[in-house]
């Protein structure tokens, strides 16, 4: 049976989230896993270390970015010392369902194919925002084939490290890696790297992961930290690195196209300012091809489906309506 590596980097995490994230491992019915903990240097350091060994799980502490500079490379020094044939990058202040590690070993055991295993999550603003209520599950395993229509909640929702479980295969074959000297979009640059060369992965609506807004020093509750020029230049970084290494393929021009689109809509209200900018990333040639872009034939033919008896009603009322006029 498979292991699962979590691998959890925190910086002055504040202990009652982190005992949260601790509470929710200990609930897991499927032991098979390990818990890396790396610390980037946490001030009164030495309190979490205890904590994390009393516990049974390994510790590990960067002094002055020894390990590397950012979250994404003490993610990839917890990949390397891992010994789980899984790889789960959990942040120190949220926490996980109780099922989450049997859902995803039993995943890879039952798809032994797989690279990957992509699920959802919750939101979580207060604590009644916690449900484990279970809703009808969905899941299916694709190739790397960009379709909105069939992974359209994969596409639009928020894409971070910790909503994927990885085959350490996968990664360490492939030298994904995250980028150095990275402490903001980490996950967008390493994300691009892996959606352009997996082969096949699990999609699954099941909900896994409780994602933390209550934590007011979380940097991801801070705007000011938002910076969409650097999102652009994480974006083209993705790109050389895998023209560099010669694994790249048109597949990027998809998945970057999401990104792209969120950052030009930060920097430029007007819509032809954005359309322009879009274009300046993916380049004009594929911002022109849409099947690309994930809109292919079957998209807009399921869409035409989808909108066609509105369009229908609002054409009725429109004619009904001059109708009307006229018979007055």
């Amino acid at each position: 049976m498979s292991k699962i590596s979590l691998i959890i980097p925190f910086k002055n995490t504040e202990l009652i989230w982190i005992n949260k994230l601790f509470d929710s491992l200990e609930k897991q019915i499927n032991k098979n896993f390990e818990v890396i903990c790396i610390d980037d240097s946490s001030d009164n350091g030495i309190d979490y270390k205890t904590l994390i060994l009393e516990k049974g799980y390994r510790y590990y502490r960067s002094n002055n970015a020894s390990l590397g500079d950012g979250v994404g490379k003490l993610r990839d020094y917890g990949v390397s010392v891992a010994k789980g044939d899984l790889i789960w990058f959990v942040d120190s202040d949220d926490w996980i369902t109780p099922d989450a590690t049997d859902y995803l070993i039993n995943s890879f055991e039952e798809h032994k194919d797989i690279d990957l295993v992509v699920f959802k999550y919750q939101w979580v603003y207060k604590e009644s925002d916690v449900n484990f209520k279970e809703r009808k599950i969905t899941s299916f395993v694709s190739d790397n084939t960009p379709n909105r229509r069939m992974n359209k909640w994969f596409h639009t929702d928020y894409q971070t490290d910790w909503r994927v479980c990885f085959k350490k295969e996968f990664l360490l074959k492939n030298e994904i890696l995250h980028k150095e000297n990275l402490l903001l979009y980490e996950d967008v640059y390493f994300g691009l790297i892996w959606k352009t060369i997996y082969k096949k992965a699990l999609f699954s609506s099941k909900i896994l992961y409780f994602y933390n807004r209550m934590n007011r020093f979380s940097t991801l509750n801070q705007d000011k930290n938002f910076d969409p020029h650097r999102l652009l230049l994480n974006i083209l970084s993705s790109k050389d690195n895998l023209i560099k290494r010669n694994i790249f393929n048109e597949k990027w021009f998809f998945y970057a196209n999401n990104w792209a689109f969120v950052a030009a809509s930060y920097i430029y209200k007007d819509r032809k300012q954005n359309k322009s900018l879009i274009k300046d990333v993916i380049g004009p040639k594929h911002c022109r091809n849409y099947k690309m872009l994930g809109f292919g034939s079957r998209w807009f033919v399921s869409n035409f489906l989808v909108w066609r008896p509105l369009l229908m009603i609002i054409l009725r009322k429109i004619f009904k309506f001059k109708a009307k006029a006229n018979n007055n």
